[in-house]
């Protein structure tokens, strides 16, 4: 099911959501607000619109973000093969937001991109009086 960011609460709720914001490492708000900001965009109205993918792209941000805040988040071995793994949030974060940038996941719960990659061929003007004119 995928959900429509048509406003800017619901874009917020769905971003916020996609940065497990409640779990650790936690962003401040200050920091949610500037990859908030970072989403909008203009429309043809001249009025901000949120679109799916330029959350995806502020979801990594915000995962690159937690990731930079795991930085004493180190590994110790207590012997005996005991290990205390905190550097496994550094990981997770890096992932996720390689998942978001990729468009394996979405913000909207919409992903474009299952498990390889999508082209889309562009047409421009250009290209296409190209294949006119030497065909």
């Amino acid at each position: 099911m995928a959900y429509d960011p048509s406003d800017d609460v619901t874009a917020r709720a769905l971003l916020e959501a996609a940065l497990a914001l409640d779990s650790t490492p936690t962003l401040a708000t200050a920091t949610v607000d500037m990859v908030f900001d970072l989403a909008a965009s203009l429309d043809a109205d001249e009025e901000t619109v949120y679109l799916a993918s330029d959350l995806n792209k502020s979801a990594a941000l915000g995962w690159n973000l937690k990731a930079g805040l795991t930085a004493d988040a180190y590994d110790i071995g207590g012997g005996n093969g005991k290990y205390l793994t905190r550097s496994q949030w550094f990981e997770h974060c890096k992932q996720m937001a390689q998942a978001y940038g990729s468009g394996q996941m979405s913000v909207t719960g919409d992903s474009t991109l299952k498990g390889g990659i999508r082209v889309a061929g562009l047409i421009t003007s250009t290209s296409a009086d190209y294949w006119e004119t030497t065909s």
